[in-house]
């Protein structure tokens, strides 16, 4: 459950949903689809007690996790999912639960998180031809513009795509291809109140991709592609290397991490300069070239980035419980300063300190990884590194979020622009 990163999901969607006229029937709905003919066998199957005081229950889902108490279901709501029978029977409701408002809210709840899984599986598709047909941009036609050949479904936990390796015909480099959700997925991220944002990342870094391709930067993937196929968005990059982690998969070198830190922190400021906020800065979304090459590392993964040019509203972004500054975590607008904090807690991480929140991080507890971060900048020992790149490393983490980013660049250029 933790790796669908389901803590993005905000406070009180599930209350917004559960007043929705449309919802009246969602137990029914739930026992049904899950092929159960009472209360009773939900709660024989789940092993679950369904009789949880009102105010318990009301703090569950009320916590800024609000996914917390769903952990202990999930797993067995995915094998009810995989094992349901093409049609399940009617649903005989026990008195027991036509009588109980507190247990259809509870089970109304299970039932969203159901749905949720069902989105998530929708997007990573079990069966998929050896060749796509892509079209450009959002035109409807029967002419591809583009056709791609599946040489492997790559690993991914995410929400919003599934990822694939391709080779375009008659050429042997290896490209990325992200595929998205379907509207039809996207009208039930409304009808369940949830952010658009978290499933609609593929168009998203689609269009943010476009504009930064005149950029000529290099820390950032190459775009070979923006389009659909049938209907989901489709975007295809040219990534020169492979995954960090699978690079340096243990605690790197602290050559490694000073040049990881030169070139992260390049690629924000190329990135602040075009008016773009990555978002999502994590060891995950860092790539590594030939090391052979005057670059070693880049950022990829841009499905969260802000376009600041057209003053969006980032309420819906929640970055990374372990990496995020607590301004991205507290839905306040990111900006340059919370983007190089980012920076800084990946390159604190991959040089093996232990970051104090990441126990809490893997909770969800979003209090405590808050909490943590206050008195780190006084704490963390930096003395491993040399002594422009630990000051540098100081000066973010003591840096003021409305900082002005010329003051930061003119830093920048003082302490790690020499080496």
């Amino acid at each position: 459950m933790a790796a669908l990163g389901l803590f993005q999901i905000r406070a009180g969607a599930f209350e917004e949903f559960e007043r929705k006229d449309s919802t009246r029937d969602l137990a029914h709905e739930m026992l049904k689809g899950l092929g159960l003919l009472s209360c009773d066998d939900f709660a024989a199957r789940f092993n679950l007690s369904l009789f949880l005081d009102e105010k318990s229950f009301r703090e569950k889902i009320q916590e800024d996790n609000v996914l917390h108490v769903a952990l202990v279901f999930v797993d067995k709501i995915q094998l009810s999912f995989r094992s349901m029978v093409a049609k399940p029977p009617d649903l005989v409701c026990s008195k027991s639960m036509q009588s109980s408002n507190r247990q259809k809210k509870e089970l109304a709840f299970l039932y969203w998180l159901s749905c949720l899984v069902a989105l998530y599986n929708s997007v990573c598709f079990p069966s998929v031809p050896t060749t796509l047909e892509l079209i450009a941009g959002n035109k409807k036609s029967d002419t591809p513009d583009l056709n791609v050949r599946i040489v492997t479904k790559l690993r991914t936990e995410s929400l919003s795509n599934a990822v694939f390796k391709v080779v375009i015909d008659g050429k042997s480099d290896p490209l990325w291809l992200k595929i998205g959700h379907s509207r039809k997925a996207l009208k039930t991220v409304h009808n369940l109140c949830l952010p658009p944002m978290l499933w609609n990342q593929v168009k998203n870094e689609g269009r943010i991709l476009k504009r930064l391709k005149s950029s000529g930067c290099s820390l950032i993937p190459n775009l070979v592609f923006y389009g659909h196929w049938h209907g989901r968005p489709a975007v295809v990059t040219r990534n020169e290397g492979i995954p960090f982690l699978e690079q340096f998969p243990c605690d790197a070198d602290v050559g490694t991490v000073e040049k990881l830190c030169k070139d992260l922190t390049e690629a924000v400021l190329v990135l602040h300069d075009h008016k773009v906020l990555h978002c999502d800065i994590n060891p995950r979304n860092v790539g590594v070239y030939n090391v052979k090459t005057d670059r070693w590392f880049y950022l990829y993964d841009f499905g969260c980035a802000l376009d600041l040019r057209r003053d969006e509203d980032a309420s819906e972004v929640v970055g990374n419980l372990l990496f995020s500054s607590c301004r991205n975590l507290t839905r306040l607008q990111p900006n340059l300063v919370t983007e190089l904090v980012s920076v800084v807690y990946t390159c604190l991480y991959v040089a093996g300190l232990k970051l104090p929140w990441e126990e809490a991080a893997a909770k969800g507890d979003l209090d405590g990884c808050c909490r943590l971060r206050d008195t780190f900048f006084r704490e963390v020992d930096l003395s491993m590194f040399s002594q422009n790149v630990a000051g540098w490393l100081r000066f973010v983490l003591q840096q003021r979020t409305d900082a002005r980013p010329r003051d930061i660049a003119a830093k920048y250029r003082e302490y790690l622009g020499g080496d």
